[in-house]
């Protein structure tokens, strides 16, 4: 080629393309390796991992109160704040503490509460996949807890006109405590909000009273809380004083 000036453009050219290449090359390495450590992240496995911690039923407790009650209650009867929403005659919670029902069905159990129960399409409420969230043995200290129910004093709709019972073990008994804590917000509103926000104004005890009665939806977001029409009059009282003595 007799022009140098030609030759050199289509020389400098020439380089400018493959170094291109390369980069793409590079780039598109890059992004393969990016995909595969996303995909790495993503991939969710079950923990089925020991804690290294004993099976038992003092273990299995507070797991149950902070991942079961809301929809089993407190005590395992099926009268969680949740069970209120559930579809009548099509999802059914069991009542734990009734005797005999636990018995010959742990591993019925295990496997339900490791797979989850998700029969029904949504926005029915369904029971997760707690093999993504506990251990395996934390799962088994739950069932030992349940195992306990049967054999305490069942919770029933009856409950003597005098109670002995203080403030916050009423609210507990009546599954209050399973939205509401004395210092911090889970579900709904700690009861130290609640009493901020009600103290010293007239009929503050009414008020509460009235609220912890009826229900409702509105007051602190719309979360609804379900009514707890069948607090006696003496428990009510002992609960709301219990709940405006938190400072």
């Amino acid at each position: 080629m007799k022009n140098p000036l030609l030759l050199l453009c289509l020389t400098v050219g020439l380089a400018i393309g493959l170094c291109g290449a390369s980069v793409a090359a590079d780039k598109m390495d890059t992004s393969k390796g990016s995909s595969k450590k996303a995909s790495a992240k993503m991939d969710v496995t079950p923990h089925f991992k020991p804690t290294g911690k004993t099976v038992s039923a003092a273990r299995g407790e507070p797991i149950f109160v902070a991942h079961c009650a809301l929809c089993h209650g407190l005590h395992g009867r099926g009268d969680g704040p949740r069970s209120a929403f559930f579809q009548p005659g099509v999802q059914f919670i069991p009542d734990f503490a009734t005797p005999g029902y636990l018995n010959g069905r742990d591993e019925q159990l295990l496997q339900s509460v490791r797979e989850g129960l998700s029969r029904l399409p949504e926005p029915a409420i369904l029971m997760p996949q707690f093999k993504y969230i506990l251990a395996d043995d934390e799962i088994r200290s739950v069932l030992a807890y349940l195992k306990t129910l049967a054999v305490m004093p069942a919770k029933v709709t009856g409950l003597p006109v005098v109670s002995e019972d203080t403030g916050e073990q009423l609210a507990k008994k009546y599954n209050c405590l399973a939205c509401h804590q004395a210092g911090s917000k889970i579900v709904g509103p700690s009861y130290r909000d609640v009493a901020a926000k009600y103290r010293g104004q007239p009929g503050a005890a009414a008020a509460i009273a009235d609220k912890i009665r009826k229900g409702g939806t509105g007051t602190w977001g719309d979360i609804p809380m379900p009514p707890k029409a069948e607090v006696t009059g003496p428990d009510m009282k002992k609960i709301v004083e219990w709940i405006l003595s938190i400072t």
